[in-house]
C-alpha cells in the first residue's frame, strides 16, 4: 500500500510538474518574441525571428536525445536538474545581456489588439504554420510503414525533417527582411500546400519529399507571421507586444492541437491520400486570403513635411519686379500698408512725369518699394517749377 502512496504521489507530482513546465515554456516563449519585438527594428525582426525558430527547433530535435543520455549516465533525475541550471542561466543572461526596456505608460487591452486588422487572417495563418508540423505525426507514419519503411527509416524521415525545418528558419527570416512579410508567408503556405500533395503519394520517394517541404513551407510560414505580429502589435499606443504574441501563442497552441485530431479522423473516414488533399487545399485558401488582402507590415509612416523653396542667388530676376525663377513676386511679399514714399512737398515735378512713373507698374501690376524709391531719387532731380 505504501509503495502504492508513494508512486500515486509521485505521479501527481509529475504531473504537476509538467503543467507548471508548460505555464513556463508558454509564458517564456511570449516573453522572449515580445522582447525580440521591442528591441529590433522592424526591417531586422525578420532574421531576429527566425533565428529564435531555429533555436527551438534544435532544442525540441536535440532534447530527447540529450535526455536519454543524461538518464543512462547519472539517473533519470539528471534531465531535470540539467534543464533547471540551463533555465536559472537564462535568467541570469537576460538580465545582464538585454538592455532594459522602458515599461510602457500605458497598457493596451487584448480587445484593442484582436480588433487590429485583418487578426483572423493572421491568426488562420499562425494555425496553418503549427498545422503543417503537427498534422503529418498521425497518419504518415502509418502511410510510410505501409510503402516498406521499418521503424528506425520512419524516425530517421521525421528528425530530418526537423532538422530542415530548423536550418530554414533562418533563411525564411531573411527572406521576410528583404522580400516583406506577406510575400514570404505567401509563398510559404503554397510550398506546404505542394508539400502536403506530394506526402500523402504512393511512393515513400515523394511521401518523405513532401514531408520534408511541408516542414521548410512551415518556417516560411511561422518566421514571416511573427514579423506581422509585431506589425499587429505596433496599431496600439503604446505597442502592445505582449498582447499580441500572447494571441499568436494561443493560436499556434490551438494548431498544435486541431490538426493531429483532424488528421486522424479524416484518416480513419478516409484515408492518407484523401486527408493530405485536404490540407493542400486548405494551404492554398489561405496563401489566396493572403494575395487578396495585403496584410499591412505596419502603421502607414506619416510622409515628411514639404522642404521650403530656396531661390539660388545667381538666379536672374525680372527688371522692375521682384519675381524670380522659381520665387515669388517681391510686391506680393510687401507689408500690408505699406505704401510707396510720397513726392517732395515743396517740388513740383513738370507735367505728368512724377506722376506716371509713381504709377508705372511691374509685371505683376503692383508698385514695389524699389521702384517708389528709384521714382522718388529721380523726381528729387527734375528741376523745379517756379511759383
Amino acid at each position: 500500500m505504501g509503495g502504492r502512496c508513494r508512486g500515486g504521489s509521485g505521479l501527481a507530482l509529475l504531473l504537476a510538474a509538467r503543467a507548471a513546465q508548460g505555464i513556463a515554456a508558454a509564458s517564456s516563449w511570449t516573453a522572449g518574441l515580445a522582447l525580440i519585438a521591442a528591441t529590433h527594428a522592424p526591417e531586422q525582426r525578420g532574421k531576429a525571428m527566425g533565428l529564435a525558430l531555429s533555436a527551438v527547433g534544435m532544442g525540441v530535435l536535440l532534447g530527447p536525445a540529450v535526455g536519454g543520455l543524461l538518464s543512462d549516465l547519472w539517473g533519470p533525475r539528471a534531465p531535470f536538474l540539467v534543464v533547471a541550471a540551463l533555465a536559472a542561466g537564462d535568467a541570469v543572461a537576460r538580465v545582464v545581456l538585454i538592455r532594459e526596456t522602458p515599461p510602457p505608460q500605458a497598457r493596451a487591452s487584448y480587445r484593442a489588439v484582436l480588433r487590429g486588422p485583418r487578426v483572423a487572417l493572421l491568426i488562420a495563418l499562425t494555425g496553418l504554420g503549427a498545422a503543417a508540423i503537427a498534422f503529418p505525426e498521425p497518419v504518415l507514419p502509418l502511410h510510410l510503414d505501409e510503402l516498406g519503411l521499418g521503424t528506425t527509416a520512419i524516425g530517421l524521415v521525421f528528425a530530418g525533417a526537423a532538422l530542415g525545418g530548423s536550418l530554414a528558419a533562418p533563411v525564411a527570416g531573411l527572406l521576410t527582411d528583404r522580400a516583406g512579410a506577406t510575400r514570404i508567408a505567401s509563398v510559404g503556405a503554397l510550398v506546404a500546400a505542394a508539400g502536403f500533395f506530394l506526402s500523402g503519394r504512393d511512393s515513400a520517394f515523394w511521401s518523405v519529399t513532401g514531408l520534408i517541404v511541408v516542414g521548410f513551407g512551415a518556417q516560411l510560414v511561422l518566421a514571416p507571421t511573427l514579423v506581422l505580429i509585431g506589425a499587429l502589435a505596433e496599431h496600439t499606443d503604446p505597442p502592445s507586444y505582449g498582447a499580441a504574441y500572447a494571441v499568436y501563442n494561443l493560436a499556434y497552441t490551438g494548431g498544435l492541437t486541431v490538426a493531429p485530431i483532424t488528421a486522424g479522423a479524416a484518416a480513419k473516414a478516409f484515408d492518407v491520400p484523401v486527408t493530405t488533399l485536404f490540407a493542400c487545399g486548405l494551404a492554398i485558401v489561405i496563401a489566396l486570403a493572403l494575395v487578396a488582402g495585403g496584410i499591412s507590415r505596419g502603421p502607414a509612416r506619416p510622409s515628411p513635411p514639404p522642404r521650403p523653396h530656396r531661390v539660388s542667388p545667381r538666379t536672374r530676376s525680372t527688371p522692375g519686379c521682384g519675381r524670380t525663377r522659381g520665387g515669388p513676386c517681391a510686391a506680393r511679399r510687401m507689408r500690408p500698408g505699406r505704401k510707396p514714399a510720397p513726392a517732395p512737398a515743396d517740388a513740383t515735378v513738370a507735367g505728368s512725369t512724377y506722376s506716371s512713373a509713381l504709377s508705372t507698374k511691374n509685371r505683376c501690376g503692383l508698385v514695389t518699394p524699389n521702384s517708389s524709391r528709384r521714382v522718388s531719387s529721380a523726381a528729387r532731380r527734375l528741376p523745379v517749377a517756379a511759383a
